[in-house]
């Protein structure tokens, strides 16, 4: 009889409980921070490429800074050696820069998530070196 009172014991016996919610709660926790901080990473690298392709159009479009200039400028700004991910374009009395960069170059925990996506920055300006003579 004494090893059915001790089953039955270690059935009433609740402690230990909190550690099994806790290690069934941890890996939704743990999901929601890395979530959190990818798309805290997306936003600020988003905000520094609309910065950079501002300010590239902005020099081209003063007269300050020549087209490859300006694409030298920004690769420099995002750390990148891939100038396929920015262009400047005056056409039409217009400064174009755009920049792209891939999802999995930004995030640290969703890189298997982010696939082909990309993030990109485009800031159009009207060029100004051209209309003042």
């Amino acid at each position: 009889m004494s090893v059915i009172r001790r089953i039955r014991a270690c059935r009433r016996d609740e402690s230990g409980s909190a550690t099994v919610e806790f290690v069934l709660w941890l890996p939704i926790f743990f999901m929601v921070f890395c979530g959190a901080t990818d798309a805290t990473l997306l936003m600020h690298k988003q905000t520094q490429m609309i910065d950079v392709a501002r300010s590239a159009s902005r020099a081209v479009s003063m007269g300050v800074s020549s087209q490859a200039e300006a694409e030298a400028f920004a690769l420099q700004q995002m750390n990148s050696d891939n100038s396929e991910n920015v262009s400047v374009t005056v056409q039409n009395g217009f400064v174009t820069a755009t920049l792209n960069m891939p999802y999995s170059d930004v995030v640290i925990f969703g890189s298997f998530l982010a696939g082909d996506s990309a993030l990109g920055a485009s800031v159009t300006m009207v060029d100004e070196s051209s209309t003042n003579g």
